[in-house]
């Protein structure tokens, strides 16, 4: 079983490192040609590398890296720089994969959505469903549809997040009493011990 997972991992990154060194994209043919093994093993591959925001198939079924790179790399930044530039109290990196990934995905929804680059556009008039040319879709409108959806995002989080706060610290409190925090919180919130004595 582990040796089938690392040679998973191993094809999949070759398959990004083969679909990064070719700038139009390459189809699953093409692709299973370029790294020796059968057109079923690549589709596998590139369906599970498309789930995870890795690769991206545009309309003429020719595979590119997406998103879940460049987001990959920012949330990387965040955590191993910022966070600790800005002093953020983020012991489990929630703001940092999740918060700081949500809103890059966001905001380049708006690029990657262009048909010119290959995306699906958007929908121009619900009733035909008809859906926005490639001439007239414009990035930057829809980025800035994007980060308004982002900005409203965050205030709606915010103010959720107050009240929410609020409630708990009416009803029973924010803190444990300082001699739980010395007994350990293992021990009197959950009545378990974490480590042996």
């Amino acid at each position: 079983m582990a040796a089938e997972t690392s040679q998973t991992l191993d094809r999949g990154l070759r398959v990004l490192e083969v679909v990064a060194e070719s700038p139009d994209g390459l189809t699953v043919t093409e692709l299973a040609a370029a790294l020796g093994i059968g057109r079923t093993v690549v589709y596998r591959l590139v369906v599970t590398l498309e789930q995870h925001a890795f690769l991206r198939r545009s309309a003429d079924g020719r595979c590119r890296l997406g998103l879940g790179i460049l987001a990959g790399v920012v949330c990387f930044v965040f955590v191993a720089y910022v966070k600790h530039r800005l002093k953020l109290d983020d012991s489990l990196d929630v703001f940092g994969v999740h918060g700081i990934g949500g809103i890059v995905g966001a905001l380049l929804t708006g690029v990657f959505n262009s048909p010119a680059l290959g995306g699906p556009s958007l929908v121009g008039d619900w009733v035909t469903a008809s859906m926005v040319s490639a001439a007239d879709y414009s990035i930057a409108n829809q980025v800035w549809v994007q980060l308004k959806g982002v900005l409203i995002t965050i205030v709606w989080s915010g103010v959720v997040s107050i009240v929410a706060y609020k409630i708990v610290d009416l009803t029973i409190g924010l803190r444990v009493s300082e001699e739980d925090e010395r007994e350990g919180l293992d021990i009197t919130s959950h009545g378990e011990t974490a480590y042996s004595r």
